[in-house]
C-alpha cells in the first residue's frame, strides 16, 4: 500500500499552486512505568506553504516501537500527505499509511468570536505487544467547544468516541473550567475533569476499565517575552477506576514557541504525569513525554 500512495502523495503536493515552500524536522518521544516507549522522527516538505495554516505537502516518518518490558525494537516507516487550509473555518490533515492501513488526523476548527470550536479525528496503532503483534488499530473522533462565561472565565468541554480494532468502543468526556487569576501574568486557575468508559473492559493488553475518572486543580501560566511563549502548568488531583479507589493524581506540563514570523518557527512541549494514557495506567503509573517541531520557510 505504502508503495502506491507515495506517488500520489507527491502529486498532489506538487500540483497545488506555488506560493513559498517550507521544511519541517518533528521529533517525539514517550516512555512509561510499563518499560514501554516510542520515538518517532518526522521530515516534512511542503511545496505550497504561505503559512502554518496554509499549506500542502508530504511527510516521511520512522516510528520506534518498544512495547511493554519488550527488549526488542519494532520500526514502521509512514508517509503522509500534509495539507491545511481555511480561513473562518480553518482545516489540517495528515493522512497517509504505514503499508497495512490508512493512518493520520484531520481537524476543522474555529477561533472567530474568541470561541475555539473543533471536529477531529484520529487514527493510530495501539501501541503494546499485542496491537503492535497483531496491527490493531483505534479511530478516535470527537469535537471541543469553548464557551465563554464572563471576562475571566471559559467552560471547555468535549465529547469523543474512540473505536479500537477488537470490538471496544470507549466514549469520552472532558470538561476544563478556567479563571483567570491575572491577565498581566497570564496566570489562570483550572479544574480539569475526564470520564471513559469502555464497551468491552479489560481487552487484551492496554489499559481498558469498565471506567476511569479523574479530576485535577490546576494552576497554569502562559508568558510571552519578545514574541517568544512560554508555558506551565502543575495539577494535584484524584483519579479512580472500576477496580481502584481514589488516589492521586499529578500532571506536570511545560511548552515553549517562538514568534510567527521569520522563516524559523519552533515549537516544544513536555508532560510529566502518573494519570491514565492511551495504552497505560493503573496502580504507581508514570508517563514521560516530549515533542520538538522546527519549520524552515523561504
Amino acid at each position: 500500500m505504502k508503495r502506491h500512495i507515495l506517488p500520489v502523495l507527491l502529486a498532489l503536493a506538487a500540483g497545488v499552486a506555488h506560493a513559498g515552500q517550507a521544511v519541517r524536522v518533528d521529533v517525539a518521544g514517550w516512555n512509561d512505568s510499563d518499560a514501554a516507549s516510542v520515538a518517532t522522527l518526522g521530515v516534512s516538505w511542503l511545496p505550497e506553504y504561505t503559512d502554518l495554516d496554509h499549506y500542502a505537502g508530504i511527510k516521511l516518518e520512522r516510528a520506534d516501537f518498544s512495547p511493554h518490558g519488550g527488549r526488542s525494537t519494532q520500526h514502521s516507516k509512514r508517509v503522509y500527505g500534509l495539507f491545511a487550509g481555511g480561513e473562518t473555518w480553518k482545516w489540517r490533515a495528515a493522512v497517509g499509511s504505514d503499508g497495512h492501513t490508512l493512518l493520520g488526523n484531520a481537524d476543522l476548527y474555529s477561533d472567530a468570536n474568541g470561541r475555539h470550536r473543533e471536529i477531529f479525528v484520529q487514527r493510530e496503532i495501539v501501541e503494546t505487544p499485542i496491537g503492535l503483534a497483531r496491527h490493531f488499530y483505534y479511530t478516535y473522533a470527537g469535537a471541543t467547544a469553548d464557551q465563554p462565561l464572563g471576562t475571566r472565565d471559559t467552560l471547555v468541554g468535549l465529547a469523543g468516541v474512540q473505536d479500537f480494532d477488537g470490538g471496544n468502543d470507549r466514549l469520552h468526556l472532558r470538561a476544563r473550567y478556567i479563571h483567570v487569576l491575572s491577565e498581566d501574568w497570564g496566570l489562570s486557575a483550572q479544574l480539569r475533569t475526564r470520564w471513559f468508559r469502555d464497551s468491552d473492559p479489560h481487552q487484551y493488553d492496554y489499559y481498558s476499565p469498565r471506567w476511569y475518572g479523574e479530576a485535577l486543580g490546576v494552576l497554569a501560566l502562559r508568558r510571552w517575552r519578545g514574541g517568544w511563549q512560554y508555558s506551565a502548568a502543575v495539577g494535584l488531583g484524584r483519579q479512580r477506576d472500576d477496580s481502584r479507589t481514589w488516589h492521586d493524581a499529578r500532571l506536570l506540563e511545560f511548552g515553549l514557541t517562538s514568534p510567527r514570523r521569520g522563516a524559523w518557527y519552533l515549537e516544544a512541549h513536555a508532560t510529566l504525569t502518573d494519570t491514565a494514557t492511551g495504552a497505560g495506567g493503573g496502580a504507581n503509573y508514570l508517563y514521560r513525554y516530549l515533542d520538538v517541531s522546527l519549520n524552515r520557510a523561504w
